[in-house]
């Protein structure tokens, strides 16, 4: 039992660049898109449709991107680290775009995704900084900093592009 598990977590260990990769771009980008869209859209269900689709797409680009860095590296689980990746990024979508999917009040459900943000960046912190023997609180900070950061200046970008595009 102990061999097995054992493998379990070296596995994990082994693959969880890859999670942290879709994990992250996932965060960082859709965070910063959801923001965009809540300035532009302005509408819970098309906001969340558009998230759906970017992360979709995304999560299938990264997958990509992951199987072609693997094999570029001769490692012989490119498919494992491309399913690790994109299943990551897509679950990582699929939590940010929920608030816009259950809740008809735009305001709220950008500040429920924000939580989920913050709330995923902690989960993975902890673990990373448990592997990585790094602080807890400089890998929270670092990932929020980028991810929130994004998000804020795209909502920005998103609020010129609409008046500008409106005008």
């Amino acid at each position: 039992m102990a061999a097995r598990y054992s493998n379990r977590a070296s596995s994990l260990e082994k693959f969880f660049p890859n999670v942290v990769l879709g994990f992250n771009d996932a965060l960082i980008s859709l965070t910063g898109a959801l923001a965009g869209f809540f300035v532009a859209l302005r509408e819970p269900n098309v906001i969340a449709v558009a998230g759906l689709i970017t992360g979709i797409s995304a999560a299938l680009s990264m997958a990509a991107s992951a199987y072609q860095q693997a094999r570029h590296e001769r490692r012989r689980e490119a498919l494992k680290a491309a399913l690790v990746t994109g299943v990551s990024y897509l679950a990582v979508a699929l939590l940010l775009t929920a608030p816009f999917m259950a809740c008809d009040d735009i305001t709220i459900a950008l500040t429920a995704t924000v939580f989920v943000a913050v709330a995923l960046v902690a989960v993975v912190a902890f673990y990373s900084s448990r592997l990585l023997g790094r602080r807890y609180s400089v890998q929270f900070f670092e990932m929020c900093a980028f991810s929130l950061g994004i998000a804020i200046l795209t909502f920005f970008i998103g609020e010129a592009l609409d008046e500008y595009i409106s005008s």
